[in-house]
């Protein structure tokens, strides 16, 4: 029978790997055209998401943005959750999981990664909705990332890693990021009732941390994606 200590490591060893999974698909699409920031004045909206590309466009700080409104944040988010990434997502982390066999009892080989992959389909899915939606929109804020875009390396990390808990209410002021930490951790609690391996708050709080890391991991590789880009461009 595997040790506690032995699923300790495979389940930190499954969200390394994941995390640089999920962080390399946030980073896709994520840049927006210097064109496009040069015209965005004032008080206008931003432009709108390319086609097919996860998430809101990235903009630097400096560049004043206008709210969005519930309607816009409810209709933004449903759409999030049919987005490529999201089965993409579930399939990487379902495919982990039965490589390194969390949740033995929903069984291997095809049957068990089917199994899997809906319940992480479901977890990315409502996350996404409750995150960007339903919470931004009660609790006043703009959940999508905003890249600092300069500055020195270790400060650009430590702000792209602390927007898990820290973001910008929709008048532009600094708060305590409700929205992702209540959203991540209510999908996870509610996916308790779907993931047989995972029925005590120590479970649940570990699920919970390992998810924030990951988001926070997502944030890095967006700061710094539009960087690497042009220095392979050139």
């Amino acid at each position: 029978m595997e040790s506690r200590h032995d699923s300790e490591i495979r389940t930190t060893a499954r969200v390394a790997v994941l995390c640089c999974f999920a962080a390399a698909l946030c980073a896709q699409g994520q840049e927006q055209p210097a064109s496009a920031l040069a015209n965005t004045s004032a008080g206008s909206p931003l432009p709108a998401d390319p086609a097919g590309t996860p998430g809101a466009p990235v903009v630097a700080p400096p560049i004043p943005v206008q709210p969005v409104s519930v309607k816009q944040k409810l209709t933004r988010a449903a759409k999030e959750t049919v987005e490529w990434t999201v089965p993409l997502v579930a399939a990487g982390s379902a495919g982990i999981d039965q490589l390194t066999d969390q949740n033995p009892s929903l069984g291997q080989g095809g049957e068990g990664f089917g199994k899997r992959f809906y319940r992480y389909y479901a977890d990315e899915a409502m996350k996404r909705f409750l995150v960007d939606g339903v919470l931004s929109s009660a609790f006043h804020q703009e959940t999508h990332y905003s890249r600092r875009g300069q500055g020195a390396f270790w400060n650009r990390v430590g702000y792209a890693a602390s927007r898990v808990v820290i973001t910008r209410s929709d008048s532009s002021k600094t708060q305590f990021n409700y929205s992702e930490v209540v959203g991540v951790s209510a999908t996870l609690a509610i996916s308790t009732a779907y993931f047989p391996g995972y029925r005590n708050a120590s479970d649940t709080f570990q699920r919970i941390s390992f998810d924030l890391a990951g988001d926070a991991a997502c944030n890095v590789f967006r700061e710094f994606w539009p960087d690497l880009k042009r220095k392979f461009a050139h």
